[in-house]
């Protein structure tokens, strides 16, 4: 993906906490409705050493910058033009600076400890793919 094609809104990627071990990204094309619950069920994570990062693809429903809300955990980066999913995804990959990084489409909402049960699948000796 070429860093033209995206606008990152405020300085949240330099506010946002130190050292995550991951990368939560999020494509999203007018699907602000669905982004408050899965935005609180990562809120609500037992282990939140991620951040989250909404790729919006040029969406016409206005809401994702609410979501946000300046809040240093959720970064918003707005597609110039309209990617599709596998590039609004490959977006938020490339803006990534986590080791490890998930995607989560824009209405799932997740269990309390998702993160850290996926993360633990990486010190198993049992498993062999997360």
């Amino acid at each position: 993906m070429n860093a033209a094609s995206t606008h990152v809104d405020a300085s949240a990627a330099d506010a946002r906490m130190n050292d995550p071990l991951a990368t939560i990204v999020i494509p999203n094309y007018n699907g602000a409705r669905f982004l408050p619950a899965l935005i609180e069920s990562l809120r609500n994570q037992s282990d939140r050493r991620f951040v989250v990062t909404i790729v919006d693809d040029c969406s016409t429903d206005d809401g994702v910058g609410d979501v946000a809300g300046g809040d240093a955990f959720v970064e918003v980066i707005r597609n110039e033009r309209n990617l599709g999913f596998a590039g609004s995804c490959n977006v938020g990959l490339d803006r990534s600076r986590t080791p490890f990084v998930a995607l989560l489409n824009n209405d799932t909402t997740v269990d309390e400890n998702w993160f850290a049960h996926a993360m633990a699948g990486f010190d198993a000796d049992d498993v062999g793919a997360v």
